[in-house]
């Protein structure tokens, strides 16, 4: 009798496997069942209707387990695509959503005299690269194609009823996944967001209503760039479109989360395949009844707390001892400022190479075009404040100004020596300075300060002009040069300004001084090397041309 059974299940598996499909209504396509092991069966290119096409899938079981407590050991899916609304839809037709139907009865087989039902539970389901297209957010937007179960770390489901689901539609189920990414709906190459971990606790009867009952995110990645603001404003004017129109909605139902959780997010800035440049702050959140894809009532309820603490990156050598703060999206579809993301963050301290501010600020604003930001802190006894703007474009170019108001020359010039004596200029100073670059490299930077007393200056060693004089200076002129060079020595000033102007490859830099011992006029004028590249002061002395005026 056995061996009858164990001929018909080794010649037939297919047979049986699309059988028990048919009496379960399940659309079930493939193309090939083949024996891996007596107790593991491979299927190739599998379809199930609307809902997926599957590469291929494993079913391992342990006989004992099988026939007397109906329990399948794993079953692996790899590289599935899911359409999100047909899998609803068929949850719709299995469970129903308002009126109670009858489950078909779990199939009943007969070999001679022996009859079993078969009914199994799935100990462990892993789903790997799986792509998963979240269509009809918008009849007229493009899905959104989410990665599930990539970089070799599956999305993990476990005690599965495989077949059973309309018998077992309330008993909450929990997801585990790893390495997760939302992509471009525009750009396959671009991602959106990127989940290193999440963890999903849901029934099929919740996911058939539309809700799912907890989803835990850590350490959450959401890229800022044209391709996120350009999906909303698509987003928003189709909304004002079928407004106008009067059109039905044919979109997506909504979808709730009744518990949400973020932990350890971040914020990346990602534009035309630019390297990312993360931002210096970590966030978290808590949600209940949270409106999956209602962005208006997203943009009302809920906002991302900045976590306190200190954040370190020690390859830009910087370091925040963050105070606090909120990020708030603002994406309502009626808005007019549908696409931004809005920032106010305080920080205690922030040290950037050896500079170190105190009390700051900073707020940002995200759109489609680029980013917006303005920020203050305490700086050398003084107060810094400014804005900046960066334009979504290849390169990212930006442009930056700042206005310093009573900051101390003497803390400046000592972090500008590196903590060496050799220069001491000492007094008040209060100014603005405009920056214009492309990414890393400067390209214009034009900045004028006035100085005021109590000054000093005192150039006391004055080797790093005097040893660059070039050799082609008349004696005279080298001697004259180093009588100018040692006017700068002990001066006392009531005030004076400093001007710089800076345009890759020339530049120009002219202090002027005004005291009891006379003025003193210090001009600096530099043609860069091309070959030394164009970064700020880079090998100064290397220059290609240099004049440099002193008049007492």
């Amino acid at each position: 009798m056995i061996l009858a059974v164990s001929y018909v299940i080794y010649h037939h598996p297919k047979p049986i496997l699309l059988g028990i499909a048919h009496h379960y209504h399940l659309p079930l396509q493939v193309e090939e069942v083949k024996w891996v092991s007596p107790h593991s069966l491979k299927l190739n290119k599998i379809e199930l209707g609307e809902m997926a096409k599957i590469r291929e899938a494993e079913i391992e079981w342990d006989w004992m387990e099988l026939t007397s407590q109906q329990v399948l050991k794993k079953i692996t899916i790899n590289s599935p695509e899911i359409w999100a609304s047909a899998f609803i839809k068929f949850l719709e037709d299995k469970i129903g959503t308002q009126d109670e139907i009858e489950p078909p009865h779990p199939p009943l087989f007969h070999f001679f005299f022996i009859q079993f039902q078969l009914n199994p539970i799935v100990r462990m389901l892993e789903i790997r690269n799986a792509v998963l297209n979240i269509d009809r957010i918008h009849p007229h937007l493009p899905p959104i194609p989410l990665l599930l179960g990539y970089k070799g770390t599956p999305l993990v489901l476990s005690n599965v009823p495989l077949l059973g689901i309309a018998t077992h539609n309330e008993i909450l189920e929990q997801a585990t996944a790893t390495n997760i990414a939302l992509l471009s709906p525009y750009d396959p190459l671009s991602k959106i967001l990127e989940i290193e971990s999440l963890r999903v606790k849901f029934s099929w009867s919740g996911l058939v209503h539309h809700t799912v009952e907890e989803i835990v995110v850590l350490h959450p990645t959401l890229f800022l760039g044209p391709d996120l603001f350009w999906y909303v404003d698509h987003f928003r004017e189709i909304q004002r479109q079928v407004k106008k129109r009067a059109e039905p909605d044919n979109a997506l139902e909504e979808w709730y989360i009744r518990n949400l959780q973020l932990r350890y997010g971040k914020l990346n800035i990602s534009a035309f395949g630019e390297p990312s440049v993360e931002l210096p702050f970590i966030f978290e959140t808590t949600a209940h009844d949270f409106p999956l894809n209602n962005w208006k009532e997203v943009s009302l309820k809920n906002k991302l707390r900045i976590i306190p603490g200190r954040v370190d990156y020690p390859q830009l050598g910087l370091s925040m001892d963050i105070a606090g703060g909120e990020i708030a999206f603002n994406l309502p579809p009626e808005s007019g400022t549908a696409n931004n993301l809005v920032n106010s963050i305080r920080f205690n301290e922030i040290s950037w190479k050896g500079f170190t501010a105190q009390n700051g600020w900073f707020s940002v604003t995200f759109q489609k075009e680029g980013i917006y930001g303005f920020y203050g802190f305490f700086l050398f006894d003084g107060y810094t404040h400014g804005g900046f703007q960066v334009t979504f474009e290849r390169g990212f170019p930006w442009e930056g100004w700042m206005t310093v108001c009573g900051s101390k020359m003497d803390s400046l010039i000592e972090k500008l020596c590196m903590g060496k004596k050799d220069i001491v200029f000492r007094g008040t100073i209060d100014g603005r300075l405009r920056m214009k670059a492309v990414g890393s490299n400067l390209e214009n930077v034009e900045g004028f300060f006035l100085v005021s007393a109590p000054g000093y200056l005192d150039i006391k060693d004055m080797d790093f002009l005097t040893k660059n004089i070039p050799s082609s200076w008349e004696p005279s002129s080298k001697q004259l040069f180093s009588l100018l060079a040692d006017s700068l020595r002990n001066y006392t000033f009531k005030n004076g300004f400093v001007k710089l102007t800076y345009s890759y490859p020339k530049s120009d830099l002219l202090l002027g001084l005004y005291g009891p011992q006379g003025k003193r006029n210090f001009s600096i004028h530099w043609t860069q090397d091309p070959k030394l590249g164009p970064p700020l002061g880079q090998n100064f002395f290397n220059t290609s041309e240099k004049n440099i005026l002193l008049h007492p």
